[in-house]
């Protein structure tokens, strides 16, 4: 296999023209190396096709990537063997060679590019849906376990004895308010500060449960009567309402523990 320096034409052209015929065949011999990664690019393509699906937008521009590739790598091989064996033909092919290969091999990788960018997009936005639905999930989750935890904590308060009733008496022995709380400090401020009333806890009345708060609270205003009804109480609503099917049951078990305290 003869040489390019060989050549009866290489030898008129001068120093930098003779370099640059030297750099182009090394470029050859390149090419013949990336005609074998354009055979591995056919692979890739071709697993990118099953990866997508038939249905995948991409898929028809990966079939016709496969053509361009294999068109490409065919005529890169034939193209580089024929410079090889045939150095003559070297000078006058690099033009067209590069404008031509560098073009058609540009556009399938752009090709490429967009496809793979459309792929990856469209699992990040999968991606990002899973983790939305998941955290909406555990969110979820997370508010039924806190209602459940909140229901479990009424209902223990509720059956905890830990209530009391207290009353407000004016300075001529009448009892104008009627109350029932779980933290009494916290309710005489409160009546305080919104009413100037001073509350002072029912002997006997204490370490109730808020059934029997309730029940009692209704009693005492039923005995002292609202002063919307002409009672002496500055109380707004009932503890329980008269239309709530356990009131009656309400009234008289709190009167029994009334009568227990020796409440007057």
């Amino acid at each position: 296999m003869r040489s390019v320096r060989d050549l009866p034409g290489y030898a008129a052209l001068s120093k930098a023209g003779q370099a640059g015929v030297l750099r182009h065949m090394e470029r050859i011999k390149c090419i013949l190396l990336g005609g074998g990664i354009g055979c591995i690019d056919l692979l890739v393509i071709g697993k990118a096709i099953q990866q997508f699906g038939k249905d995948h937008p991409c898929t028809e521009q990966c079939k016709n990537m496969v053509k361009w590739s294999a068109l490409v790598a065919l005529g890169v091989i034939a193209g580089t063997v024929l410079a090889l064996c045939f150095p003559e033909c070297e000078i006058a092919m690099a033009a067209a060679e590069g404008g031509i290969a560098d073009g058609v091999v540009g556009g399938v990788f752009e090709e490429l590019a967009i496809c793979a960018t459309e792929g990856i997009l469209e699992e990040a936005a999968l991606a990002a849906g899973e983790a939305v639905l998941e955290e909406a999930a555990v969110t979820a989750g997370e508010a039924v376990l806190d209602v459940g935890h909140e229901s479990i904590f009424l209902a223990a308060e509720e059956q905890s004895a830990s209530h009391l009733v207290y009353r407000s008496v004016t300075r001529e022995g009448v009892v104008q308010y009627v109350g029932r709380t779980s933290n009494f400090a916290q309710r005489a401020a409160a009546h305080w500060r919104e009413r100037r009333l001073i509350i002072e806890r029912i002997p006997g009345l204490e370490n109730l449960t808020l059934e029997e708060a309730r029940a009692v609270e209704q009693a005492l205003i039923e005995r002292h009567g609202l002063a919307r009804s002409s009672g002496s109480l500055l109380n707004k609503i009932n503890s329980i309402a008269q239309s709530n099917p356990l009131f009656d049951d309400a009234i008289q078990r709190g009167l029994e523990i009334l009568r227990s305290v020796g409440y007057p």
